[in-house]
């Protein structure tokens, strides 16, 4: 086959082809969005003997194309063939008007979503649908329509927007409907196109947060990186320092606000003009490449770097695109996180800082989260004036989705560039993380942003310790004696050099420092990572000095030139906790660990991945592709990183057959949960899954030791002069910093800590286990999983390319083998026009899936989320007619690892923020603060506990005893939290509010 490279690129570009229809194809078609959804549903279905079952509904969007009924159940017994029940769409409110649409219902209509059966309705979307009602209904032949299907629905009205028929008429109650409408290609650039039109201002505010501080300090603090290089730093560098800025301030006592923010931007892009004008050079040829040419004027050159800065501007534009229509339907963020992220943007706001504690929002006087994103959407409200309660509902979850999906993309391309030696490994990973993976896009669904945001910087915080790393230089001198006085002495000679080396040294303490008060787990990923990589670069030197010398290797010689490497980094971890003082002092002081019952029997339910992740994250299409190119990365990888290339490829090969099985196995299922239970059988004491996380480690170490130091980098990105002498190993260090092994040493850390944060797949606890959640990390794997990934899609690419241009260097006619003469072969030579065609054709093709991958990942998003139109409604209600000390019982529900936290059900966990009113749930971070009252988390706890069920006094009591005035059930957990049906006849409560899913009751005893 290798002898007919021909075939291989024709292969190659039938599958881009395959890829450019499916993508056509999916643009054209668009995406489904959900538009309504009535959720309450328990009611009996086996009482709707009836004929014909309808439910009207108003359609709320343009586009209507899809309506779904939920089932009480799977059928029992097949759908019969024939047309004995129809769907039927109707316009207006009546099941007795004319159908728009008709068709009998089949087996395939009844799908199931993690684990819920519903019936599905497909019809050709409906151009001008907002605003009208319209009637879905099911009709059989005049058998009941529950002998076939058993609809779920609710027994009281719940949507106020519609009515539940059957052969008698309108009936009370309404059917658990979904309707879905249309987005297509068109649609999105309108809205892109108003987006944009719209919000010049705020745009360039967004701009100047995220590059002019981080810019302005890379181009004053002297560093190795190029300005193109620094023009991807700059992102990461400002979200990390902005944190540091607020604690600065708080320290200092000075307040921030909108127009101090200003005068720092305008003060920073002062000095990026000063820097411009005395560097001239920094304007001539900021776009630096990984192979230089010779002549810098090549056109070869420039194409090239035209290619590579217009890909990266469309990935940017076209992720950022995609990921906002994700929030177009929603009026804040979604899950339970959504709400403290949004109350700690609105704290920064009030104190203009650092807040110190929770009041009026909740009872409590210490504030210890993490607040790197919260300061970065404060500065983002104030500079853009979104600083109203609704404005930072939409503005936080942009944010967010910005700081999760869009600021990877150019950290990745610096790691890539700087570290890897390949910017186009960086940016296909970049691309790969916003518009391919699953995750990060559904962090927008748990709205977890802050692990998000330390996700995207921590590449740009590994990239500047390596910078001081890899610039130390091995001083020869002093190689005998006793191994402490030589480092010792190795320590005071180099203290020039560490002064030399003190703006590298800064940029890696504010960035380390930055990670830490964005997400303190993720800086547990860091620690772990700078460990890795120093013992790494340990062995790589032990490895080249032992290959440079005869004798033996000296431990005072190897302890020596491995002192450099060991006091950076313990330097920078200094200094890093001496930047963080004051905040650890206030954390030493304040937080409390009363989180997670680590003592408790559910204990394991905390790390149940799969469970908490679901199905739509682990059986998602882009697990499947990023795991065959994970598996492809770990082959290229292994035939590289060994000497002998056949065991390498040997080992990548079985390090990626369980990678694509696993991924398989769970796509095809559907059951992650499932799977995940078998865990606990074993095989010599230890899981399945254990053993396969074992393999894993064992191989990829096996992979990195088996690299042999005589190999030089064939490409990098910022090599170094070298004496040949092979003793000069900080020289050669530099070459290895930049291979391609340094792909596999995320992954490799990943699977370490993976170990270490997973107790229920080891038969003892490792130390600190919980600190670092298997969740938490599970859902990081995107990182090194989109680099492997990357590594395999440039290097395959890279093959294709070189076989066609050494295909377009052969002869036309014949092909002559230079040890058989006279076996004259034809040429597999491509068509000129070909060849000039494929290029572009591939990059049409990468351009068209970017937009359909993308687009496809909008739809990901919950389908209970906390927050609906009605809730809002609900909130505006509440601030205009209820009094100022009202004290409103919300649902709550606790996590079974965590039995006594009170958590919030539904959108009552809101009400403090929204409406200014009491609510009985506090944010999900105040179980880490200092209560003003000892006794408030009992408290919350004991009007958990008394549910205001009809007939029980004693729970009605109890909520009257603790001052409970209102009591308020919000859409999502309307029919599964308090028994509404029993409230709206209970004598102790009034209905005073209705609207779709919420209701709001008033306790009758407020009125005496």
């Amino acid at each position: 086959m290798i002898n007919h490279p021909s075939r291989i690129i024709w292969v190659f570009f039938a599958i881009v082809a395959i890829i450019a229809v499916w993508s056509a194809a999916s643009l054209v078609s668009g995406i489904e969005m959900r538009a309504l959804r009535q959720r309450v549903h328990y009611g009996d279905p086996s009482k709707l003997k009836t004929p014909i079952l309808a439910q009207s509904f108003l359609s709320t969007q343009d586009n209507l194309s899809r309506i779904e009924i939920r089932l009480a159940q799977p059928p029992a017994t097949p759908i019969p063939s024939d047309t004995s029940l129809a769907a039927e769409l109707i316009q207006g409110d009546n099941p007795a008007g004319t159908p728009l649409y008709t068709a009998p219902v089949a087996a395939s209509q009844v799908i199931t979503e993690s684990g819920v059966p519903f019936l599905s309705f497909c019809f050709p979307p409906i151009a001008h649908s907002q605003g009208i009602t319209y009637t879905f209904a099911l009709q059989t032949n005049g058998s009941s329509v529950n002998s076939i299907l058993l609809p779920a629905y609710s027994p009281i009205d719940a949507l106020s927007s519609g009515a539940m028929y059957t052969e008698d008429g309108p009936q009370p109650g309404d059917l658990d409907i979904v309707t879905y409408y249309r987005y297509n290609l068109l649609w999105l650039a309108a809205d892109t196109w108003n987006a944009v039109s719209s919000n010049l201002l705020p745009i360039l505010a967004w701009l100047a947060v995220f590059l002019l501080p981080g810019l302005a300090l890379l181009l004053w603090l002297p560093n190795t990186l190029s300005t193109g290089q620094k023009l991807m730093a700059a992102p990461a560098l400002s979200a990390l320092c902005i944190p540091l800025l607020y604690l600065a301030a708080s320290i200092a006592g000075i307040p921030v606000g909108r127009n101090k923010l200003w005068a720092l931007l305008a003060l920073c892009a002062l000095a990026i003009a000063a820097r411009v004008v005395s560097r001239k050079s920094l304007i001539v040829s900021p776009f630096t490449t990984d192979d230089p040419p010779n002549d810098l004027r090549s056109s070869t050159y420039d194409l090239r770097l035209i290619a590579f800065w217009a890909t990266f501007i469309a990935v940017m534009l076209i992720t950022i695109a995609t990921r906002l229509v994700s929030l177009r339907d929603i009026p804040a963020g979604e899950g339970i996180d959504a709400y403290h992220h949004t109350l700690v943007t609105a704290l920064f706001l009030r104190d203009a800082g650092i807040p110190t504690g929770y009041a009026p929002f909740a009872p409590f006087a210490s504030f210890t989260y993490h607040f790197g994103f919260h300061s970065l959407s404060a500065t983002i409200a104030w500079l853009t004036g979104s600083t109203q309660v609704t404005d930072l509902m939409a503005l936080v979850p942009r944010v967010g989705q910005i700081a999760s999906c869009v600021l990877p993309i150019p950290s990745l391309v610096l790691f890539g560039w700087r570290v890897l030696g390949n910017r186009w490994v960086g940016l296909t990973a970049g691309a790969f993380t916003g518009l391919l993976s699953v995750v990060p896009a559904f962090y927008g669904e748990w709205s977890r942003y802050t692990q998000g945001l330390g996700l995207a910087v921590l590449p740009v915080a590994w990239v500047f310790f390596i910078e001081v790393l890899g610039r130390t230089t091995d001083d020869r001198r002093q190689t005998t004696g006793d191994a402490s006085r030589i480092i010792r002495s190795s320590v005071v000679r180099r203290l020039p050099s560490i002064v030399r080396r003190l703006p590298s040294i800064a940029l890696a303490v504010l960035s380390a420092a930055g990670l830490f008060l964005t997400h303190y787990r993720i800086t547990i990923i860091y620690v772990a990572l700078v460990g890795l990589y120093v013992a790494w670069r340990a062995l790589v030197r032990w490895k080249l000095m032992r290959a440079a010398q005869s004798e033996p290797v000296r431990l005072s010689k190897y302890l020596a030139s491995i002192a450099p490497d060991l006091l950076n980094t313990i330097l920078i971890g200094l200094l890093t906790l001496l930047l963080l003082l004051p905040w650890l002092l206030n954390l030493r002081s304040n937080f409390v660990t009363n989180f997670i019952d680590k003592s408790g029997q559910n204990l394991d339910a905390y790390f149940a991945t799969a469970e908490r992740l679901g199905p739509a994250v682990l059986s998602h299409p882009s697990v499947v592709w990023l795991a065959i190119l994970c598996a492809l990365g770990l082959a290229v990888l292994g035939w590289q990183t060994w000497r002998s290339e056949g065991w390498g490829l040997l080992l990548g090969l079985i390090a990626g057959v369980p990678v694509i099985w696993a991924a398989l196995y769970v796509y095809f299922s559907r059951d992650p949960i499932a799977i995940e239970a078998d865990t606990r059988t074993t095989l010599l004491g230890l899981s399945p899954v254990t053993w396969l996380l074992l393999l894993e480690t064992v191989l990829l170490a096996l992979m990195l030791l088996g690299h042999t130091p005589t190999d030089l980098p064939e490409q990098n990105a910022h090599p170094e002069p070298t004496t040949g002498d092979a003793s000069d190993s900080a020289s050669l260090i530099t070459y290895h910093v930049s291979r391609p092994s340094l792909v596999l040493l995320p992954a490799l850390a990943w699977l370490i800590l993976e170990l270490w944060a997973s107790p229920q797949l080891l038969p003892f606890h490792l130390p600190f286990v919980g600190y670092l959640d298997a969740v938490t990390l599970t859902s990081s794997a995107w990182l090194p999983a989109c680099l492997l990934a990357a590594y395999a899609a440039v290097r395959t690419w890279n093959w294709v390319s070189h076989q066609a241009d050494d295909l377009m260097s052969r002869t036309p006619t014949t092909n002559i083998h230079p040890t058989r003469p006279h076996d004259a072969r034809p040429t597999y030579r491509l068509s000129l026009i070909t060849y000039r065609l494929a290029r572009p054709f591939l990059a049409l093709t990468c351009l068209l899936f970017a937009l359909a991958s993308g687009l496809s990942l909008s739809p990901v998003n919950d389908r209970t989320p906390y927050i609906a139109s009605a809730d809002m409604e609900a909130f505006a209600w509440m601030r205009d007619n209820m009094p100022a000390d009202s004290y409103v019982l919300s649902d709550s529900f606790s996590f079974p690892w965590s039995p006594n936290q009170v958590l919030g059900g539904d959108a009552g966990l809101w009400l403090p923020l929204t409406t200014g009113l009491r609510s009985s749930v506090p944010p999900i971070s105040a179980y880490n603060e200092k209560p003003i009252d000892p006794a408030y988390f009992a408290q919350l706890q004991a009007l958990a506990a008394a549910r205001p069920d009809p007939g029980n006094e004693a729970n009605w009591q109890t909520l009257e005893a603790a001052g409970i005035t209102d009591i308020y059930v919000g859409t999502r957990s309307a029919g599964d939290g308090f028994d509404v049906e029993g409230l709206l006849t209970d004598p102790h409560v009034r209905l005073i509010f209705h609207r779709d899913g919420v209701w709001l009751f008033e306790i009758s005893s407020r009125k005496s």
